[in-house]
């Protein structure tokens, strides 16, 4: 029964995982510099407004016999409730009338999980139905492609916009946004539920290249009234939501994110929980043993909830308990003199036992990546197509986590994946990636990248030749040639007009100017002198060029 947009009813998964996927949806935006859209929209008592009506067709088209569901519906709208309180039972009861009888499947029921699990179910049915949702593509492997209306973990739901294979104006992105969530909205009340408008808010993410800095920025849609959106209450009257700038930071499922990728939000979370609790044990009197107890089952277990979705930098998440650790240390036997390092090293390292946020940070992530990548799930799909991201952006290996960081990291977008890299990279740990099919053209091949940088270009002007590279949806040295393999193909020193597509992968947009350009025909000629390739390339097994369309 459950569809991939409901990740509260797939097996073995948390709230954290509804965030990760938001995280990933804000990643593939920024990877792929395309203008998306998600907006929140949280249903009002979604236990308390169904109407029993619809439930009885929706249970019954589910195969529930419709003794069953009259049996149970009747129930609820036949009930008498009493008061309880310390002085006894009250003698008065508010029970149904004639004219109005109670819906709602109640606060508490058994039923009541999988009675909105099938009534969710059939809202996204009929909202993808009308065309609605975000068109995902793995860059590098076309088949696992994906189209996906929201995301939903109970009646916290994103619905989210992009399309992957086409670029989209920033009004077609609003329009196609704004007509999802008035279908959202009429969906849900025609099942008797209702939008909360003072917890509903979107977020429109579109870009613009900074010549001067060289860099991607975000442009502001906040004050613009024709990117207004509006959902219907029950009454029948139009509300505005809020639209939000992408650096403001709103809190979903525990955890809280903004489209930009900034972790000050998560950050601030963990330093207000760690706060509270340090109030709470240096005002209590606990012994050392029940502190270190307190440390293992209550204090970490609090603060760490949502850690994996923290993309902050190593030492940011290093320091970012420090003042923490420093009035904990006297409860736990310790001397506050003691070196900052050994804090939070590990007591088989004979350090004082305290968790370091950064390695626990990189274990919580490797656990999201081991549970994830590879899956056919919503999170995992939208996984998939960032890592291939991450790969065509690199453009020098196919197993990018083994290459360094501290050399290669401008190369790419800041996302979750590139967290991880960074994670990996600082432990030491060994990550391959074993399902992504990205074979040479021919024999002899070479990724253009490494070539370039064989010839000596310093790192300023490898990340010139990388933004053309990109622009020209070029990886390998054989995407240059000609079919035979020969000469240079003389399109590629040509900068690619924005309305063609010169592979059959996926490239993230690029703006490159002149003087790339100029330094990218430079390179051309140092790989190729004359304009022929100094290493012989063979016609490999495939025998076609990886960007042929």
């Amino acid at each position: 029964m459950g569809r991939r947009e409901e990740i509260f009813s797939e097996k073995n998964r948390t709230a954290d995982d509804g965030a990760l996927a938001k995280i990933l949806f804000f990643d593939i935006g920024r990877q792929l510099r395309t203008p998306s859209a998600i907006a929140s929209v949280d249903a009002s008592n979604c236990y308390d407004r169904i109407a029993h009506a619809i439930a009885s067709l929706v249970f019954q088209a589910f195969g529930v016999g419709k003794s069953a569901a009259v049996s149970m519906l009747s129930t609820i709208q036949e009930m008498s409730y009493f008061l309880r309180t310390a002085y006894g039972d009250s003698t008065n009861c508010a029970k149904s009338t004639v004219e109005v009888k109670y819906q709602g499947l109640c606060q508490g029921s058994g039923a009541a999980p999988a009675g909105w699990a099938a009534i969710s179910v059939t809202i996204l049915m009929a909202h993808k139905a009308n065309g609605h949702g975000a068109t995902f593509a793995c860059p590098i492997t076309p088949d696992k492609a994906m189209d996906l209306a929201a995301i939903l973990f109970v009646d916290d739901t994103d619905i989210i916009h992009i399309n992957m294979n086409r670029r989209e104006s920033m009004h077609d992105v609003h329009a196609a946004l704004a007509a999802s969530v008035k279908s959202w909205n009429s969906l849900l009340l025609a099942t008797g539920g209702a939008l909360h408008p003072d917890k509903c808010f979107y977020y429109l993410m579109s870009y613009r290249f900074d010549k001067r800095r060289k860099v991607w920025l975000y442009e502001d849609h906040t004050d613009d009234e024709r990117y207004d959106i509006a959902i219907t209450l029950p009454d029948g009257t139009p509300s505005l939501i809020a639209q939000h700038h992408v650096d403001h930071a709103e809190t979903m499922l525990g955890v809280r994110t903004s489209p930009s990728g900034s972790s000050d939000g998560c950050m601030e979370v963990m330093k207000e929980k760690a706060t509270d609790c340090v109030q709470k044990v240096l005002s209590s009197r606990i012994n050392r043993r029940q502190f270190w107890t307190w440390i293992s089952a209550c204090f970490w277990p609090k603060i760490s909830y949502g850690l994996c979705c923290n993309m902050a930098t190593i030492p940011r998440l290093q320091a970012c308990l420090g003042k923490t650790y420093y009035q904990l240390l006297p409860a736990g036997g310790i001397i506050r003199s003691a070196p900052t390092d050994i804090r939070d090293l590990d007591l088989g390292f004979f350090g004082c036992g305290l968790p370091n946020v950064a390695i626990e940070c990189g274990v919580h992530q490797l656990n999201k990546l081991l549970m994830h990548y590879g899956c056919s799930s919503s999170v995992g799909t939208q996984l998939q197509s960032s890592m291939e991201l991450f790969m065509i952006e690199l453009g020098r290996s196919h197993q990018p986590f083994l290459e360094s960081f501290q050399r290669y990291h401008q190369w790419v977008t800041d996302s979750w994946v590139k967290s991880i890299w960074e994670k990996v990279a600082c432990s030491g740990y060994k990550v391959l990636l074993n399902n992504v099919e990205l074979p040479f053209p021919r024999d002899g091949d070479e990724w253009i990248m490494k070539l370039f940088e064989d010839c000596g270009y310093s790192p300023k002007e490898l990340l010139q030749l990388n933004r053309v590279r990109i622009h020209q949806q070029v990886l390998f040295l054989t995407d240059v040639l000609c079919v035979k393999g020969k000469s240079i193909d003389p399109k590629y020193k040509k900068l690619r007009p924005d309305d063609e597509r010169w592979s059959r992968l996926i490239f993230p947009y690029e703006e490159p100017n002149r003087s790339d350009l100029k330094l990218w025909n430079e390179a051309l000629r140092q790989v190729a002198p004359r304009g022929h390739p100094s290493r012989r390339l063979g016609n490999g097994e495939s025998g076609k060029v990886a960007n042929d369309m």
